[in-house]
């Protein structure tokens, strides 16, 4: 009877074991397809943060490029502007030095007065040219004053 109990509890502790051994197996393969699933998405991710630096230096780059035009642009702007100054002041220098011609040419007797409308002619063309610089001078600022406001929005943007 002993040996009969005994057989019985082997047969028990044979299921038992049998029954922990399943449920290792599933455990196991549960725990392999868990480690498969993370090493997925470690493989995702990492190809998502290579994706957004990529993304972030090229981001650099454009704004890097765009701060390199916008000085560019701002230096040819400066010298664009001492230009149209520098011309501006000639024509006001040559301007008042018309004046002073025309004063003398029209205290001179009469027979001067081919030269004065000479003169008058020159200053009249003179001033039309300084006002034509400055109004273009004023157009380069608007111009500036736009590429900057372009240059800036383009920075914001490439900044997002």
């Amino acid at each position: 009877a002993e040996l009969g109990a005994a057989h019985e509890r082997e047969k028990e502790l044979a299921v038992r074991l049998n029954n922990l051994q399943n449920r290792m197996k599933i455990a196991t393969d549960k725990s392999k397809i868990d480690f498969e699933k993370i090493q997925n998405e470690n493989a995702d991710l990492r190809h998502r943060l290579q994706a957004a630096e990529s993304k972030c230096d090229r981001a650099l780059d454009e704004f890097e490029n765009a701060q390199s035009a916008k000085r560019a642009l701002e230096t040819k702007f400066s010298e664009e502007r001492r230009s149209l100054e520098e011309i501006a002041s000639e024509a006001e220098s040559a301007q008042s030095e018309l004046r002073l011609k025309l004063k003398i040419v029209e205290n001179k007797n009469s027979e001067k007065e081919a030269a004065l409308a000479n003169a008058l002619e020159r200053m009249v063309s003179l001033e039309g040219q300084v006002l034509c610089l400055q109004r273009e001078i004023k157009d380069r600022e608007n111009d500036f004053e736009l590429i900057k406001s372009n240059l800036l929005e383009r920075l914001q943007s490439s900044g997002s």
